[in-house]
């Protein structure tokens, strides 16, 4: 996603750096799972993620303004990932990345009144579907 849309809106910069602490998260959960004598948890994901979020920290503490560094830092993490938007009904399938990445697939679920989406564009249906009432359009921006 480019960098004048992500910043744009921060609901979009927001669910990118939870992607970053979910990692971080994550690697936490997996090493007192380790500890314990316990499988780990998406070991594969998490590798790829973990270069990336890497990537970010090393890029930007040896080139960033400091007033500058959060967003620069994102901006970093995001250009690691790809983004797609969903507004059609989605059921069970499987993801196919490039280069066989596996990927922590992050996704923001947006909701449209159906009345409105039926007046602006004459479309009536739920879209991807996912909305709590099952009747309102929804679409999804995915991270992954």
């Amino acid at each position: 996603m480019p960098d004048i849309v992500l910043f744009r809106y921060p609901v979009l910069v927001e669910m990118v750096f939870l992607k970053t602490l979910t990692i971080c998260v994550l690697r936490a959960v997996n090493k007192y799972r380790h500890q314990h004598g316990h499988l780990m948890v998406a070991t594969g994901p998490l590798s790829y993620e973990t270069k990336s979020l890497d990537l970010a920290r090393q890029q930007c503490s040896h080139s960033c303004i400091e007033n500058e560094k959060i967003s620069t830092f994102i901006s970093i993490f995001n250009a690691q990932n790809h983004f797609s938007m969903v507004a059609y009904p989605v059921a069970y399938h499987y993801d196919y990345f490039k280069e066989r990445k596996e990927s922590i697939e992050n996704k923001l679920l947006l909701v449209v009144p159906r009345e409105v989406m039926k007046e602006l564009m004459n479309i009536n249906s739920v879209g991807r579907g996912g909305s709590l009432t099952c009747e309102d359009y929804a679409y999804a921006i995915l991270d992954w």
